[in-house]
């Protein structure tokens, strides 16, 4: 909650937002390959605090963002579709991630820790907003 307000003020400048959310993201990606080498509880916790802190800019820049590109009367569609996206998404994820779990001791990783390769490569690979896609919008 303590890093949202500075996080809004950055999105709202133009030079510095075609850069945040894709940044931020490709740090997510990298931050969770991260994860599979972990050895104990402490670095989990600063880590999962880190993956936290980087996950403020993803909701409230995505509002933002859709907040600039449409006018009102098409707003609250496409966050329609945004929030459905996101309840689709965690509904299948845990058959994905129970999928992926089964690939226990492939290359001497426990599956757990395939997790942590699955999530940031999906990560990473769906990374399609790029600073380019700012271009069209209105206040950005």
């Amino acid at each position: 909650m303590v890093l949202q307000i500075p996080t809004v003020l950055v999105i709202s400048r133009p030079g510095i937002a075609r850069w945040l959310l894709p940044g931020v993201e490709l740090l997510w990606g990298i931050i969770t390959f991260a994860q599979v080498r972990i050895q104990n509880v402490e670095s989990i916790f600063a880590i999962r605090f880190i993956l936290g802190a980087l996950a403020i800019p993803s909701y409230t820049g995505v509002n933002y963002v859709l907040g600039s590109w449409y006018k009102g009367d098409e707003l609250f569609k496409r966050s329609a579709v945004f929030m459905m996206g996101n309840s689709l998404g965690q509904m299948f994820s845990g058959y994905l991630m129970a999928a992926v779990y089964r690939l226990d001791g492939k290359a001497g990783l426990p599956g757990w820790r395939w997790l942590f390769v699955v999530d940031g490569i999906i990560t990473v690979s769906r990374r399609s907003s790029r600073p380019s896609t700012f271009a069209s919008c209105r206040s950005c």
